[in-house]
């Protein structure tokens, strides 16, 4: 049994914020499509935050998966300023349902950022591990969201 096979069933779940380089509305829903049909292949779920400014991002999945995955981020010139929050054996996913759940970071949702930040402005480099976590799950509870 070769390393990757040994390591399938160790699952991870890996937070980074960076700072987007400028993007077209249609380049991001073509980033979100792309990941979208890449991380079924590669069995990987997650959640992505993004507000024109800054990106907000899990992924879950093997070890291997996720490793391959955040070489391709850190590669991507999309964005820049990678900064790694929290990567952790994981026992059971927290994003299952979706291969990468998606919330748009505005200003209608200042009430919440300032819940788990010390500005309601959407600024995630300012955010623990742990309160990434959390604002993830509001926000993905209260915006409609993306499979």
């Amino acid at each position: 049994m070769d390393r990757t096979t040994a390591d399938a069933h160790i699952l991870v779940s890996l937070t980074y914020v960076s700072c987007a380089n400028a993007m077209s509305t249609k380049v991001i829903n073509e980033l979100l499509q792309h990941a979208q049909k890449s991380n079924v292949n590669e069995a990987i779920t997650g959640m992505l935050i993004f507000n024109n400014d800054y990106f907000l991002q899990t992924i879950e999945g093997s070890r291997t998966a996720v490793n391959r995955l955040l070489h391709l981020i850190l590669a991507d010139t999309r964005h820049h300023d990678i900064q790694v929050l929290d990567h952790r054996e994981i026992s059971c996913r927290e994003w299952g349902q979706w291969s990468m759940n998606y919330a748009t970071g505005t200003q209608a949702c200042a009430a919440i950022y300032l819940k788990y930040s010390t500005t309601a402005a959407f600024n995630p480099y300012l955010l623990s591990a742990e309160s990434t976590r959390q604002l993830m799950v509001e926000l993905s509870q209260s915006q409609k969201v993306s499979a």
